[in-house]
């Protein structure tokens, strides 16, 4: 069992993040690794499902279905690229004029 917390000086039950793993194998930075990854996975699929409709496909064939979710999948990757993309060109033109910006 590991336990993770934001702030090891302060022990919050509501705050801590309790991981189990039954793979002997693997070291404590490895499980925790993979743990963070799981956030970005569930956010991903939350914004395909809620914005891009990946759970609303009704069709017959599985041929279908499956270009239903690569195309999804393709436009998520889009938007991602167009918004990483806007905030390079953002955080360019502030600093070429000395303005701060929130992106790092």
């Amino acid at each position: 069992m590991i336990i993770t917390l934001d702030d090891p000086n302060r022990i919050d039950p509501e705050e801590a993040d309790f991981l189990l793993c039954n793979d002997e194998e693997i070291s404590l930075s490895e499980i925790v690794q993979a743990y963070s990854l799981r956030n970005f996975a569930e956010v991903l699929y939350r914004e395909e499902k809620d914005d891009l409709g990946l759970d609303e496909c009704q069709v017959q064939y599985e041929d279908r279905l499956r270009r239903h979710w690569v195309l999804a999948k393709v436009t998520q990757s889009m938007i991602e690229t167009f918004r990483l993309r806007g905030e390079m060109i953002v955080q360019l033109l502030c600093s070429s004029r000395g303005i701060h910006t929130p992106f790092a």
